[in-house]
């Protein structure tokens, strides 16, 4: 390897607890049973690097071999070329596409401000803008029965500059007021 590693601490302004879900909890702790097995076959042989991914050994993974590694299970999946930070990107741009807040999503990146998140994940946000809107029309009502009783007719002399303002009031209803627009050329029509 071209470079030695040294396992100089974290700044303490970049570090951040991240929450797991349970399935990833999970699969942490069998992996965890996995290396304490693996390190007592090692026995005094094994290496206490103090990371969580590590060699069979304990031996801490060089960057490199990491980064060789991932590329090559990428060419074995198929997938198109991609490389190991995109997976950083995914996950936020998931996250995003799942609903979470942008702040959320800026924590677990670590970014100094929203701005930043924003700025990185601008190409997302109008899919969100979309699922937002396709969510507020969900919790709104589409179909409201109505009955027409008496038919309404808007007098001539309450329209002005084609809009006509009235106030309809049905047994047992909240006052509602609406605007009506008159279409060009023709009468206007009565409306319940």
């Amino acid at each position: 390897m071209a470079y030695e590693l040294y396992g100089e601490a974290p700044k303490a302004d970049s570090v951040r607890t991240l929450s797991l879900s349970l399935e990833s909890g999970d699969n942490l702790a069998a992996f965890r049973a996995k290396q304490e097995k693996r390190r007592q076959e090692w026995g005094d042989a094994y290496v206490e690097s103090g990371r969580v991914w590590t060699h069979d050994n304990g031996e801490a993974l060089h960057p490199d071999w990491i980064s060789r590694r991932f590329s090559r299970l990428v060419e074995l999946s198929g997938l198109p070329p991609v490389r190991l930070h995109d997976l950083r990107h995914l996950a936020a741009t998931l996250s995003l596409l799942a609903g979470h807040d942008i702040k959320v999503v800026q924590e677990k990146l670590g970014h100094s401000s929203r701005q930043i998140t924003s700025d990185t994940y601008t190409s997302v946000l109008p899919e969100i803008l979309r699922a937002e809107a396709e969510s507020v029309m969900a919790v709104a009502p589409r179909d409201v029965p109505f009955q027409v009783r008496t038919p309404l007719t808007i007098p001539e002399a309450a329209w002005q500059n084609d809009i006509a303002v009235f106030f309809a009031q049905a047994p047992g209803s909240q006052v509602t007021p609406g605007p009506s627009e008159r279409r060009p050329n023709r009468p206007p029509t009565s409306s319940g």
